[in-house]
C-alpha cells in the first residue's frame, strides 16, 4: 500500500506512511486551556507584528488535549502537500506560543523561519518565528501570501499531529 493508505505508528504518533522522513522530530505539548493569544505578546517574543492585535485575529483558541507537534525541515511547501488536512494540521496560538516559551532550542535561526499554521475566524494563517541576536521576532502572513513567500525558502515547519494512546 502506499501514501495514505496504510497509517504507521513511530514514538506515539499517529503518521501516514511517506508523509514524514527520518529527520522529522516530534515535540509533546501538554494540554492547554488556549486562551492566551500572540497578540498578547507573551515575554518570549522581542516584537510582535501588528496584525496580531487585529480583532480577527487576536482570539483565544479552544482547549487542546496532550498533543503532538511535528518538526519538519522545509523540504518545498509542506502545507500544501495535496494530502494534508489543514484544519487538523493548526496549532492553537497558544500552542505556539508554548513552543517557543518550552522549546527555544527547537526554533531556526539564520536566514531560516519558523513556520506555524493557525486558524482563526475561518481562514488559516501563518505565524512566522524569526531569531534575530538571540531575540524572537514574530510576523504574520494570511495562508495564501504565506504559502507564495514560503516558495523555494529554507524553513522548519511546526505541524500538529495526533499521539496514539494504548
Amino acid at each position: 500500500m502506499r501514501g495514505n493508505q496504510n497509517p504507521s505508528i513511530l514514538d506515539g504518533i499517529v503518521k501516514q506512511e511517506n508523509e514524514f522522513n527520518t529527520h522529522d522530530q516530534v515535540l509533546i505539548l501538554e494540554a492547554s486551556d488556549g486562551k492566551r493569544t500572540i497578540g498578547q505578546h507573551p515575554a518570549c517574543y522581542e516584537r510582535v507584528s501588528g496584525k496580531f492585535k487585529d480583532p480577527l485575529v487576536n482570539q483565544p483558541g479552544k482547549a487542546t488535549p496532550k498533543l503532538g507537534v511535528l518538526v519538519n525541515d522545509g523540504r518545498g511547501n509542506f502545507f500544501r502537500h495535496k494530502n494534508r488536512d489543514l484544519l487538523g494540521s493548526c496549532l492553537t496560538q497558544d500552542n505556539i506560543n508554548h513552543i517557543c516559551e518550552i522549546y527555544p532550542d527547537k526554533l531556526v535561526s539564520s536566514a531560516r523561519r519558523n513556520i506555524f499554521l493557525f486558524e482563526e475566524g475561518g481562514k488559516f494563517h501563518f505565524a512566522i518565528v524569526c531569531i534575530l541576536d538571540g531575540k524572537l521576532l514574530i510576523e504574520y502572513a494570511d495562508y495564501e501570501k504565506g504559502v507564495l513567500m514560503l516558495l523555494g525558502k529554507k524553513h522548519r515547519s511546526f505541524v500538529k499531529v495526533d499521539i496514539v494512546t494504548k
